[in-house]
């Protein structure tokens, strides 16, 4: 049952306060109105997610700046979107990073690698192939030559009975567990995962519902999976095994994404790939953004080695592009508020607007610069616009704030 929420970077509610983990807590300075840090101190939510209280009452963690609509279609969004970034992006999520970012009391990567095989091969079914005489089917040629009875009639030789292949698709223990993964997770989590059950009984026996019959079930698989050659039926197996020594019965639900910022890149990237159109120099150099997709912008995380003295030394912008005439250096932040200069991406435009690369010609290219950032709605504000007393070579410089809305951002991240 979801019975609330807050937002990633929201102060805490001392209300909740016992939901919380250290890890799930970030200590942050208190800035005045002026943008400057005063002597005092808060303490603000440091995960987008989901967590449980005692009542088994489930709170979600927005991500910042997301403006709650519809608290269950909007909490299925946020879970689907943390899924996708899971799946499109494994290595990630393994070792001791994956352990750093990512937390779940429920193993819903297993789940979901074994719903894609659903969707795409049906139940897991043992093929059992029986010969019989007179079925239908495919022909026996050997069964019918070896064990019928030899008639010659005008000179042609003729069998009879005619043996044929009969296929039986028949369940077994792998097509248990799968029935199981599948309906159990969605039954457990309907505010969640919005998929479709197998449509085949629960399997009635206690052999899944009891934590002691975990090993029982892991060694079964590993028995099956010896004796399993084919590839897609092997990862199955697989992702059953990991499933069953993952799953935790009881206990409290979360699921907690600690660095929704490597999110927001991604999907930043994704939607300017599709949507950006370019400036709008009579505002300041607004990016320009349509529903109708484009083809031209390919941007990616591009590495940069400006110093001689030290060659290993790099700078690296978010989402770079660069044509013959522009060339276009964004930064994804993950902000609740920008304080002060942004001076990495100030010093993004000072490396990079005469940057020759191998195949550029032209080294007269326009350059423009923004952050982009969450917001509940679209807007645009400047950043930063150079002082011409301070610098005449770049007393066009401007980078601006662009602030997507992040709702449409993550529905375009799904698409």
């Amino acid at each position: 049952m979801l019975a609330g929420y807050f937002h990633d970077g929201d102060m805490i509610n001392e209300n909740l306060r016992n939901l919380f983990s250290n890890k799930d807590i970030k200590v942050e300075p208190i800035y005045d109105e002026n943008d400057k840090k005063t002597e005092d101190n808060k303490m603000i939510v440091n995960f987008v997610g989901f967590i449980t209280d005692n009542k088994n009452r489930t709170y979600v963690s927005f991500p910042k700046h997301f403006s709650v609509n519809n608290l269950q279609n909007d909490a299925r969004l946020i879970f689907n979107c943390i899924q996708a970034h899971r799946q499109r992006n494994p290595s990630l999520y393994f070792g001791k990073f994956g352990m750093k970012i990512y937390d779940s009391s429920y193993p819903f990567a297993f789940f979901y690698n074994i719903y894609d095989y659903f969707n795409k091969y049906g139940l897991y079914r043992k093929i059992e192939t029986k010969i019989k005489s007179n079925s239908g089917g495919k022909i026996n040629w050997k069964s019918t030559i070896n064990k019928g009875r030899k008639f010659i009639i005008n000179n042609n030789y003729i069998p009879f009975p005619i043996y044929y292949n009969n296929k039986q698709y028949l369940y077994n223990f792998v097509t248990k567990c799968m029935i199981f993964v599948i309906d159990y997770t969605i039954d457990t989590f309907p505010f969640l995962v919005n998929k479709k059950k197998t449509g085949e009984p629960f399997p009635n026996d206690n052999l899944f519902l009891k934590e002691e019959n975990k090993s029982i079930i892991i060694h079964n698989l590993r028995k099956i999976d010896s004796i399993t050659f084919k590839d897609h039926e092997k990862k199955l197996i697989n992702n059953l095994i990991l499933f069953f020594l993952s799953l935790k019965k009881g206990g409290k639900f979360y699921l907690k994404h600690y660095n929704f910022s490597i999110i927001w890149e991604n999907m930043v990237e994704k939607y300017l790939d599709r949507y950006f159109q370019g400036v709008d120099t009579n505002k300041n150099n607004r990016l320009i953004f349509s529903q109708d997709r484009n083809k031209k912008y390919k941007f990616k995380k591009t590495t940069f080695h400006p110093n001689l003295a030290n060659k290993k030394q790099s700078i690296q912008p978010d989402h770079y592009y660069e044509d013959e005439e522009n060339r276009y250096i964004f930064d994804a932040k993950y902000y609740n508020q920008v304080l002060g200069i942004n001076y990495k991406q100030v010093s993004y435009v000072f490396f990079l607007r005469d940057y020759v690369g191998n195949k550029s010609t032209n080294i007269s290219k326009k350059t423009y610069s923004s952050l982009i950032l969450p917001f509940e709605k679209r807007k645009t504000k400047i950043h930063f616009k150079m002082n011409p007393r301070f610098s005449k070579l770049f007393e066009d410089m401007i980078i601006g704030e662009e602030y997507l809305d992040i709702r449409e951002v993550i529905k375009a991240y799904l698409d």
